[in-house]
Order: C-alpha cells, then sequence, then structure tokens
C-alpha cells in the first residue's frame, strides 16, 4: 500500500502465510518505522494452539512481545499468556449450560509491581 499526502508520502507493507498447521504474519508501517511479527501454530486441531507476537517501533526503540496458549476442552476453553514485562494473564471460560450460560473466571499478575487482579463473570444467551 502506497499513500501519498500534501507534504509527505507513507508506504506499509504486510506479508502473510497461511498453512493448516500454522499461519505467519509480517507488517512494515509508518515508512518502515513500526515492525508487528505474529505467529500461531495449531498443535492439535480444534484443540491447542500456541501463538506469539513482537511489535517493535524502530524510531523510539520500543518492543513489545508476547505468547499465548489456548487450549479447547469439552465444555471449557483456557487461555493464557505472558508478555515481555512478566506479566502473566489467564483467562477460563466453562460453558456450565451450553449456548445459554457460561461462567468466565480471569487472573492476571505482574509479580515485579506486586500486581494481582481476579475476576469472575457470568455470560447468558437466550
Amino acid at each position: 500500500m502506497f499513500h501519498t499526502g500534501q507534504d509527505a508520502s507513507m508506504y506499509n507493507f504486510a506479508v502473510q502465510y497461511v498453512d493448516p498447521k500454522y499461519s505467519a504474519v509480517g507488517y512494515l508501517a509508518n515508512n518502515g518505522m513500526v515492525l508487528n511479527l505474529q505467529y500461531l501454530r495449531h498443535i492439535s486441531p480444534n484443540r491447542v494452539r500456541v501463538g506469539t507476537d513482537m511489535t517493535a517501533n524502530i524510531a523510539s526503540g520500543e518492543k513489545h512481545t508476547s505468547a499465548v496458549v489456548e487450549l479447547n476442552l469439552k465444555q471449557s476453553k483456557i487461555t493464557t499468556g505472558i508478555d515481555d514485562t512478566g506479566r502473566l494473564a489467564s483467562l477460563m471460560e466453562c460453558k456450565i449450560i451450553p449456548n445459554a450460560l457460561t461462567l468466565n473466571l480471569s487472573a492476571e499478575v505482574l509479580h515485579s509491581q506486586d500486581h494481582y487482579k481476579f475476576g469472575y463473570g457470568f455470560s447468558m444467551s437466550l
């Protein structure tokens, strides 16, 4: 994609590769100043997925990375991930009554700053 404005021009590039077992995406934005890379691996079909993400701002030197695991069980789904700051977050969705009532339990922990968050919720579909 190439865009030209009044004072400056801007270009963005994106690349994507998709396979039944994995997919990868790369994105270069803001005239090459922001790079985003993502990778998703299907370990077990419709059961286990593992993903990672990396974003870097080349101009400022800022970066962010994360890794996530998703487990799909018969009546529940568990997602957990960690990022480059050590923040660990998890979400468990339990289908109490399939297609009607779901219980959500979530937690987030950042040991370096002693931040701990826990939550719960119900979701009803009528």
